[in-house]
This record gives structure tokens, C-alpha cells and sequence, in this order.
């Protein structure tokens, strides 16, 4: 018998302005990934991350606002 169902919490990786530099955050966990020179590169490892957590990528502009967003969550993982 089930007694609850709860979903696990989901630690989507965000790509965020930190100055002159791009930090990659995950949703509910303190530290950051990184700090990168170029918003390319903190994207480029923000979605290996997300790919390899099956989570999604959000990607913000120097405004703060969301620019775009993708999903990993149903990737196949070619190692598994």
C-alpha cells in the first residue's frame, strides 16, 4: 500500500549575469556551479548538466528575464 506520493525535487540549471561574468546556479542548492568569461561557455556547461540530470536548462539575459528555456528531462542517456 501506498502511503504518499511525493515527486522528487526537481534542480533545474539556470544561466544568470553576475556582473561581467555568467554564473550557472541549480535551483534549490546554495553554491554555484561556476563562473564563466562568456555567456557561451556557461550555457555550454549549464546543458551538460542538465542533459546529464535529464532536468532543464533555463537561460536569463543581463535584465534578469528569461531569454529561453530547454528541456531535458526525456534525453536518452547513451551510457545507461
Amino acid at each position: 500500500m501506498q502511503i504518499s506520493s511525493i515527486a522528487p525535487l526537481r534542480s533545474d540549471f539556470h544561466v544568470v549575469p553576475h556582473g561581467v561574468y555568467w554564473e550557472v546556479k541549480q535551483e534549490h542548492h546554495a553554491f554555484t556551479w561556476g563562473t564563466y568569461l562568456t555567456k557561451a561557455e556557461a550555457v555550454g556547461e549549464a546543458t551538460t548538466q542538465a542533459r546529464q540530470g535529464h532536468v532543464s536548462l533555463i537561460v536569463h539575459g543581463r535584465d534578469g528575464h528569461i531569454q529561453y528555456s530547454n528541456n531535458y528531462e526525456n534525453v536518452l542517456d547513451p551510457f545507461r
